[in-house]
C-alpha cells in the first residue's frame, strides 16, 4: 500500500502521507537525527542501504503503509510511521514504528499523527483494534502509548517487542 492509492491525511498541524522512494533520504535523515531511539531498542542507526532495502520490502507487501509526517509550516519530513493492516488478526492493525525526529518531539506531533492514523484505520471498516510494538529497551515511550489508551497485552514479549493494544 505504498502508492496505491497514495494516502494523505491532514490534521491541524501535520500532514501524514504515503512515502515514495524519492523521500528515502529524508527518512534516513529522521533516523540519523533520532539516535536515542535506536540505542533504546538495541539497534544500530540504519544506513542508506538499510532504508532502501526496508522500503523495497514494504513495497512488496500490500498490507503495509509507509508514511511520512510533515509539519504544515514546512515540507520537511519530521517523522515516519509503519503500519500493517490485518495483522496479527484480520480485524487488527499494527503500528510497527512511529518515530518523530528528536528535535521535533514534545510538540504534539506524535500525538496528532497517532490520532490521524487511528482515525484512518477505523475508517477502513474491518479494523477494531490497533497494536503497537514497543522495543523492550524503549521504556520512555510507554507513557506516551498508555496515555493514548493503549494497554499491555497478555501476549508477552515476542522477541524483544512488548505489544500494547487499543480497541477502537
Amino acid at each position: 500500500m505504498l502508492s496505491e492509492p497514495p494516502l494523505e491525511i491532514h490534521g491541524t498541524m501535520v500532514r501524514v502521507s504515503s512515502l515514495g522512494y524519492i523521500r528515502l533520504r529524508e527518512v534516513l535523515d529522521c533516523y540519523l537525527k533520532t539516535p536515542a531511539y535506536f540505542r533504546a531498542v538495541g539497534q544500530s542507526i540504519p544506513t542508506w542501504q538499510d532504508v532502501e532495502s526496508e522500503y523495497q520490502r514494504l513495497a512488496e507487501d500490500p498490507s503495509r503503509f509507509f508514511l511520512g509526517v510533515e509539519v504544515y509550516r514546512s515540507s520537511q519530513l519530521v517523522g515516519v510511521v509503519d503500519v500493517r493492516v490485518g495483522y496479527p488478526t484480520k480485524e487488527a492493525a499494527t503500528i510497527g514504528l512511529l518515530l518523530i525526529r528528536a528535535d521535533q518531539q514534545g510538540k504534539g506531533i506524535g500525538s496528532e499523527t497517532l490520532s490521524l492514523v487511528e482515525h484512518h484505520l477505523k475508517g477502513i471498516g474491518t479494523i477494531s483494534r490497533i497494536w503497537a510494538g514497543i522495543g523492550r529497551g524503549n521504556r520512555s515511550v510507554i507513557k506516551f502509548w498508555k496515555s493514548r489508551g493503549y494497554k499491555p497485552t497478555f501476549r508477552g514479549f515476542f522477541g524483544q517487542i512488548r505489544w500494547y493494544e487499543k480497541k477502537l
